[in-house]
């Protein structure tokens, strides 16, 4: 070999390697540079998805026109789905070439108009999830119904989408953001009591409103957020020591379910002897709620106005039982543990007035078996002094997942760690989920529940892409 011909060998072996190098370089940075793509898409476009949500309100006033928009969004994006006669709405991904043999995973997001707020975020992260899986493995995602956190949807849902190597994500909007193993038992009660009714004594009536608020799901906090039913309870009862004698007509307040009431009125007929301390202790009250209230319950009106004078009124002893009744039935945190963890909460959800009665509804939730059997013994004993009807209406299953280190839960842990650079902590939801009903349909499906607000909205969407793309099997398997 001549030296020239050296020189040109070596230079082509040198450029070689300085390619295969500069390629091997590359290869190193795909991951972050791809970790730095899906956190840029996952903003922007879960933005996109949570305003058109939001902008799209207005259709969103019934469960049907919620599942209109669903399906008219797959119909847009090319997303395969069908519906059921329950009312969910399944969206499908087929496995790509790459990930034939990952296990499949399974979205349960549950949708509702009667809490359409609490749920946009977890609704818009199962949309971005099921249009952007970055070509992963099997993926349904399941739109199902509820009506005031009832579960209809789930609990009739098809057993055939979880299998014994399913992977399951199961959504829920709540002002507790967490990744959850186990969530709480639930149990919706009804009172009643009867009522008898006669002509007003008094002339003057006026009608007391509070409304603006947004229906939502009791939890630990429930006690920060303004519940128009026992702002009524404390207004009558204060009204009683400041000894201003009125007669009550009408309370009416939520709707028929286990969610916290968006909003409740009042009629009074109040004696015209003491109009003036009415009139100056409701203009107290409100300026004081008007100190309190966050900025963002700036559409929260609270206010009263004279109104036509009732045909009936609730007869005295019957409106003092019901006050009383009301003022004692628990609402809040009812018991923790030694570390100051809250084990179960209590709260009043519905009150409507009848021709005959008054209806009342409370709602408990526990993570404690023994908690929940005292609220439930302490309300009845409540009901049995208070001459007042008790039933319960519905129970939802506690769910514990038995299982706190599996591949499953640290693989969801390690794609958050990779997508936030932040450890994962799991935390008990007190709030029930429809984790409870899922596991009764396979109880060898793993699941992982996920309780979404604001903030954490775009964290756990990118957790759960973060977690499909790592699903892809190693080749030496």
């Amino acid at each position: 070999m001549t030296g020239k011909k050296y020189l040109i060998t070596t230079l082509l072996i040198i450029t070689l390697l300085a390619s295969l190098f500069l390629f091997a370089a590359c290869s190193g940075n795909h991951k972050k540079d791809k970790d730095i793509d899906l956190s840029g898409k996952v903003s922007e476009k879960l933005d996109a998805y949570r305003t058109d949500l939001q902008d799209s309100s207005k259709a969103m006033k019934s469960n049907e026109g919620i599942r209109k928009y669903l399906t008219g969004w797959a119909d847009s994006k090319d997303v395969d789905y069908c519906t059921d006669k329950f009312g969910n709405v399944i969206m499908t991904v087929d496995s790509s070439k790459d990930y034939k043999e990952a296990n499949p995973t399974v979205i349960v997001c549950p949708y509702d108009y009667r809490q359409f707020s609490s749920y946009i975020n977890p609704v818009a992260a199962a949309l971005y999830i099921v249009k952007n899986n970055e070509k992963t493995g099997a993926l349904t995602v399941v739109f199902t119904q509820e009506t005031g956190h009832d579960y209809y949807g789930v609990r009739n849902l098809n057993n055939k989408y979880f299998t014994d190597v399913t992977k399951v994500f199961c959504f829920n909007g709540n002002s507790r953001a967490q990744f959850s193993l186990n969530s709480g038992a639930g149990t919706l009660f009804r009172f009643n009591q009867t009522i008898r009714t006669n002509p007003p004594q008094y002339r003057t009536a006026y009608r007391i409103t509070l409304k603006g608020l947004q229906s939502c799901q009791i939890n630990s906090d429930t006690e920060d957020h303004i519940n128009p039913i026992t702002t009524f309870r404390e207004l009558l009862a204060d009204m009683k020591s400041e000894s201003i004698d009125y007669e009550l007509s009408v309370i009416n307040g939520g709707s028929n379910d286990s969610l916290q009431a968006d909003s409740a009125t009042m009629t009074l007929v109040i004696n015209e002897n003491d109009l003036i301390k009415f009139t100056d202790f409701m203009k107290k009250r409100i300026k004081s709620f008007e100190k309190v209230k966050s900025g963002s319950q700036a559409t929260v009106q609270y206010n009263y106005k004279k109104t036509g004078l009732p045909s009936k009124v609730i007869r005295m002893s019957d409106m003092n039982r019901f006050v009383n009744f009301m003022y004692t039935l628990p609402n809040g945190e009812y018991s923790k543990n030694d570390n100051g963890k809250v084990l179960s909460v209590n709260g009043i959800c519905y009150v409507h007035t009848n021709k005959k009665s008054i209806d009342i509804n409370s709602v408990a939730y526990s993570l404690d078996k023994s908690s929940m059997t005292e609220i439930i013994k302490a309300e009845k004993t409540l009901c049995s002094l208070s001459d007042v009807r008790f039933r319960i209406l519905e129970k939802v299953p506690m769910w514990n997942s038995g299982k706190e280190q599996t591949p499953f839960t640290k693989a969801v842990a390690d794609a958050y760690y990779e997508y936030t650079e932040k450890n994962l902590r799991y935390s008990d939801s007190l709030t029930s989920t429809a984790a409870g009903y899922i596991k009764n349909k396979n109880r060898s499906c793993e699941i992982v529940a996920v309780s979404m607000n604001d903030v954490v909205t775009k964290n756990c969407a990118g957790t759960i892409v973060r977690y499909l793309i790592n699903t892809k099997p190693d080749k030496d398997d």
